[in-house]
């Protein structure tokens, strides 16, 4: 059964480390290792679930409360330079959840419609970012994250803002 929710994303951060193989003067593949703490808020409507007693059914109107997660991430980005200053990149992610949190701040039944416990770690995402270099050492990236597999109903869809180094 498909739990109605809404889901608000949250504020985490990221950092890890990448080295980058040039294929081409154009054309980089960048394996990454990198470690994230993720998080968001959710909402679930429940004037259609039924909640059924030993007397009556009974309606309730919602269930709020907070997600917090660790992971490892294993993105693979094929990079390719369309300027001086600006490289698109994609590729496949890999995730595996270290932790996982879920914080019911109202729960009248005391009923798990998020699971909390260590089931489905493992997720497959695609990536696409784009990056603008500042020098040749740094750059700042935006990084957009949609999990192909699904987890607890859901398909994880992440915005990253990051900046990276390189020597």
């Amino acid at each position: 059964m498909d739990i109605p929710a809404d889901y608000n994303g949250g504020i985490g951060f990221y950092v890890g480390g990448f080295v980058s193989f040039n294929v081409s003067e154009k054309i980089s593949i960048r394996p990454e290792l990198l470690f994230s703490q993720r998080g968001s808020s959710f909402s679930i409507n429940g004037t259609d679930i039924k909640v059924f007693t030993l007397d009556d059914a009974f309606f309730f109107t919602s269930i709020d409360g907070d997600i917090k997660e660790s992971l490892i991430l294993l993105p693979i980005i094929l990079k390719y330079k369309l300027s001086q200053k600006f490289v698109l990149g994609g590729g496949p992610q890999l995730s595996h959840s270290l932790s996982r949190n879920v914080e019911f701040d109202n729960n009248p039944f005391n009923i798990g419609f998020i699971r909390n416990d260590g089931s489905e770690k493992f997720e497959i995402g695609v990536d696409l970012e784009l990056e603008y270099v500042i020098t040749n050492s740094y750059g700042i990236e935006l990084r957009y994250n949609y999990g192909i597999t699904e987890r607890q109903n859901l398909h994880s869809s992440i915005i990253q803002l990051g900046m990276n180094y390189r020597f």
